[in-house]
């Protein structure tokens, strides 16, 4: 499941990497969410990340928020070409909050966001965040969902 959640830009930065403590703040507020849903903790998983922050960079850097990239890929084309095992993938997009903690609650006020926080069958995650103060939204965030459970 694909979802998109933008919100009016706040501050603005010139980095275009993912901020020291981004992913560990999203990770742990995935796991309390899902931990009070009766779900399985997920852990981070290097393919995933670096596909998740590949596409903030690229929304970043064409101001746009989407699943579909640039060069028109989706979330389960741009995982497996970035070795992920898996198809078993979902993804939350987000645009506007310089902080993990905001995002997270952006998507946890969305049913939609939070479906996929909350399914039960994901084992893995990856988070990007990238920024460009010149764009609409100024920040951009990427979860990126996987199980690769070899029956996937």
């Amino acid at each position: 499941m694909t979802l998109l959640l933008p919100v009016p830009a706040h501050g603005t930065t010139t980095r275009a990497e993912q901020p020291t403590g981004g992913a560990e703040r999203i990770l742990e507020l995935t796991n309390r969410a899902r931990a009070g849903a009766g779900c399985p903790r997920v852990r981070l998983n290097p393919s995933l990340t670096r596909t998740a922050q590949r596409h903030s960079t690229d929304m970043a850097r064409n101001d746009y928020l989407g699943h579909i990239g640039s060069r028109g890929t989706d979330h389960i084309t741009r995982a497996r070409r970035a070795g992920y095992p898996s198809s078993y993938v979902g993804e939350n997009v987000a645009a506007g909050n310089a902080g993990a903690s905001a995002t997270f609650a952006q998507w946890s006020t969305s049913p939609q966001h939070r479906k996929n926080i909350l399914n039960c069958s994901f084992t893995e995650l990856g988070v990007g965040h990238a920024a460009n103060p010149d764009s609409e939204w100024g920040h951009y965030w990427t979860q990126l969902f996987g199980s690769s459970d070899p029956r996937d």
